[in-house]
């Protein structure tokens, strides 16, 4: 009350600031300001001419904010669209390179004698005809690289039907959008724009990542998947909790997968399958139609002292078997924003 400055805290005074000082506030003018009223046209008092000169321009002008926001929502929205289908176009032109992956394993494998070190083999072609130069991989012998071309056709060939339905549902999602903007950018009645803006105002995907990785909710509980090995420390030390349930593909490396836990309440099975597929399509398991999983607690996991980040032991686990429904699998996906993505 008597204007003395006490310091309720322990801190250091900032530069000009005098703790236990004397406060006095200068009492200076205000200063005049002078606003000029501008002429409007039209019957009737200020306040009605004013009325009505909102009345006629206010609509118009909020309408051309709100046609400035629709514009940058759909630009963003297209390219996002189209560069989805260029990835999906490019996935599908590797696809069809399968049985050209396997022609090279079968060359390979005819010619284990040859040496790799120089990072290409030339070889006879007996597919094909003539001469055919194949890359390799100069620190594995030809039997490996063979390998390696057969894993590339057998991924390049089960992601070919997969790919090929993503891409229609892309290009039929980029049809809605342009159908809507044909829309919106036609309306007069800016309510309605402003109602269109505030039901595709901007998803989780594209605002701040609540969590590391990726996550998705299905029929209200959330499943988190760590994508590599950085991001699966992040979970466990600062996102997962001890009743929360940990799933991972048996023998295979991939990704953690966690279902958080509800009080009270068990995890239902259908929920238990959807995050057991996509701990299965995160991993290296990715081509099988079915695989094994651990799942346990989280409390159950033991970290690996001086081990590899994120790497633990679990403890108590059960094993889950797991049939991948593609249908399925591609609504979850769907959920998270992911059409088309590579462990």
């Amino acid at each position: 009350p008597d204007g003395r400055i006490v310091d309720v805290l322990t801190r250091k005074p900032i530069k000009g600031e005098v703790a236990g000082g004397h406060y006095e506030p200068q009492e200076e003018p205000l200063p005049e300001r002078q606003f000029l009223v501008r002429e409007l046209t039209g019957n009737g008092s200020f306040n009605e001419r004013i009325d009505a000169f909102y009345a006629e321009h206010g609509s118009e002008l909020s309408r051309q904010a709100l046609l400035v926001r629709a514009e940058k929502y759909f630009a963003q929205k297209s390219l996002s669209i189209h560069t989805r289908i260029a990835s999906l176009e490019k996935a599908l032109a590797d696809s069809s390179s399968a049985d050209r992956y396997r022609e090279l394993g079968d060359i390979l494998m005819a010619c284990q004698h040859l040496d790799t070190a120089t990072g290409s083999v030339q070889a006879d072609d007996f597919y094909r005809g003539g001469t055919v130069s194949i890359r390799v991989d100069p620190k594995k012998n030809a039997l490996h690289n063979a390998q390696e071309y057969y894993e590339r056709s057998h991924k390049a060939k089960s992601g070919t039907q997969e790919s090929q339905a993503e891409l229609e549902h892309a290009r039929a999602e980029l049809a809605r959008l342009e159908h809507d903007r044909s829309t919106v950018l036609a309306e007069e009645n800016p309510h309605a724009i402003r109602a269109f803006l505030m039901r595709n105002r901007s998803s989780a995907s594209e605002g701040p990542k609540r969590y590391p990785g990726l996550s998705l909710e299905v029929d209200g509980w959330v499943i988190l998947i760590g994508r590599s090995a950085a991001e699966n420390d992040q979970l466990l030390r600062r996102h997962v909790r001890g009743f929360d349930t940990w799933l991972h593909a048996r023998d295979y490396s991939g990704s953690y997968v966690f279902i958080k836990a509800k009080a009270g309440k068990s995890i239902p099975l259908p929920v238990l399958l959807d995050a057991g597929m996509l701990a299965v399509y995160y991993s290296k398991a990715r081509t099988l139609s079915a695989a094994d999983l651990y799942y346990t607690q989280a409390k159950n996991l033991k970290r690996v002292k001086g081990g590899p980040k994120g790497l633990v032991i679990p403890q108590n686990e059960k094993n889950l078997r797991v049939m991948v429904d593609e249908k399925r699998l591609r609504e979850l996906r769907r959920l998270i924003g992911q059409e088309h993505d590579a462990v």
